[in-house]
């Protein structure tokens, strides 16, 4: 009984992270605000929850950065300097005490306390999900969330490219070609499906690989070529290349352990080139009688005048030349869409014509929000969870087929996938899109409980043998 309303947290946060997608993509403010509400509630549950258990959550190094990164944002989202008029698209700057000048603070209090109420929930859900990790029973539910989240957005996807609105989600509006399920933008569609498909993939490996469910085999092996299709008639080119990138990476990490535990055989070359082969024609036929015809125009628009007149250059620009005055703690959280029409208003040579919500550059736009100091805990928190799911997977490594290593592989794929999208687009800006990272993040950093390192227990077990 102790655990139940442990495992009540656990399989809300789970809801919670399959919803958001379809919530407009985590896009709109009420669901912003509706899903922090909700994450916030779950971490204060969770907080009582592992006191009933008698317990502290398994957070390890995680714990100490996230409050420092808490306390950092809350600080400048309750000080601010200045409030920003939207009509007039300028900041008014206040007169403060001395006593509060060398503390983080904001440029607007209403902005920044809203985006420190999300941060403040993925936080939690990160705690959650974490602590949730070092169950098997857990980790397993978990993959399949995100595996049959990512299938679901993916099949909404190609109905609505090959029918129209016929479900009416878009209140049966003309929709345009970059559109896809309840994204708006393209490459946040993207981003997505390329962080959710690894899993779906590695459970159709181990279908093949583990068990002789023929109905079960065929149904993961489907969904996982419809999400393959769905990433190609999305109309994003960074969706496409970084789709090709993660396919080949994960067929690094994990098919040659598949392919000799299934045919048996040590040299698997020729089974390595047919697979591939296999893939590719599989693929391109599904997304071809899909309409993937649009998403080849946008690749044929491509010339060299249309890169080098790229104005994510400019955003780029912009950000590096802010840095100077963000400083040491930054404009304050969720603050680059003021500060932006603030400089485009007083200062209109220093920003690109359009006008950009977000920098389309995760980490230039973390570190102009929250300056060196918190981006750099904020950059700090992110490798160290890409490294340790990085190690978690190399110490599962086996030459034959590993459960346990190809989900890790897959969660190591995802977050790549992300990060190198991330430097091009904004995706970890995306709600629906941070709740999935973080989950994937958590698990994959995590042992779990009375795990040690495979490598580690074999060098003792060969040294207790000697002795």
């Amino acid at each position: 009984m102790k655990t139940l309303p442990l495992n009540l947290v656990r399989a809300c946060a789970l809801v919670v992270m399959a919803l958001t997608p379809w919530l407009y993509g985590g896009t709109l403010d009420w669901v912003i605000d509706w899903v922090s509400t909700l994450l916030l509630s779950l971490s204060a549950f969770a907080i009582i929850a592992w006191a009933l258990a008698g317990r502290m959550p398994r957070l390890g190094w995680v714990l100490p950065v996230s409050v420092a990164l808490l306390a950092l944002g809350w600080v400048a989202a309750l000080n601010p300097r200045s409030s920003f008029d939207g009509m007039l698209m300028m900041l008014f700057p206040f007169e403060i005490p001395a006593w509060r000048g060398w503390l983080p603070s904001t440029v607007d209090q209403d902005i920044s306390v809203g985006a420190m109420r999300r941060l403040t929930g993925l936080l939690g859900l990160l705690w959650i999900v974490r602590d949730m990790a070092t169950s098997q029973k857990w980790r397993r539910v978990s993959l399949w969330a995100l595996a049959l989240t990512g299938l679901s957005v993916a099949a909404h996807g190609v109905m609505q490219k090959t029918g129209g609105d016929w479900l009416g989600y878009w209140g049966g509006r003309n929709l345009q070609q970059y559109v896809f399920a309840g994204f708006w933008y393209h490459g946040n569609a993207a981003a997505f499906l390329n962080l959710t498909w690894p899993f779906m993939a590695a459970l159709t490996l181990e279908s093949f690989a583990r068990q002789r469910n023929h109905l079960k085999r065929a149904l993961l092996l489907a969904g996982t070529f419809l999400m393959f299709a769905a990433i190609l008639i999305n109309v994003s080119k960074a969706g496409h290349l970084f789709f090709g990138l993660q396919a080949v990476l994960m067929m690094a990490l994990v098919l040659p352990g598949f392919l000799r535990t299934v045919s048996g055989e040590e040299n698997i070359r020729r089974h390595m080139i047919a697979c591939s082969v296999l893939l590719f024609l599989v693929t391109a036929g599904l997304a071809f009688s899909f309409g993937m015809n649009k998403a080849m125009v946008r690749w044929s628009e491509l010339d060299g005048n249309r890169i080098r007149n790229e104005s994510r250059f400019a955003s780029a620009e912009f950000c590096l030349g802010e840095l100077g005055r963000a400083g040491l703690t930054g404009f304050g959280p969720g603050s680059f869409g003021a500060v932006f029409l603030d400089v485009g208003t007083t200062n209109p040579e220093k920003v690109p014509r359009q006008r950009w919500v977000y920098a389309h550059q995760d980490a230039l736009q973390t570190l102009m929000e929250w300056g060196f100091l918190g981006g750099g805990l904020w950059i700090a928190l992110g490798l160290g969870l890409w490294g340790s799911t990085f190690r978690r997977m190399r110490e599962l490594h086996q030459p034959y087929f590993s459960t346990r290593y190809a989900y890790q592989a897959a969660a190591f794929t995802s977050l790549t996938g992300v990060a190198l999208h991330a430097q091009m687009d904004f995706p970890l800006q995306i709600l629906g899109i941070q709740v999935i990272v973080v989950v994937v993040a958590g698990l994959g950093g995590q042992k779990l409980a009375g795990h040690g390192s495979p490598k580690i227990k074999r060098r003792r077990a060969s040294k207790a043998q000697t002795t």
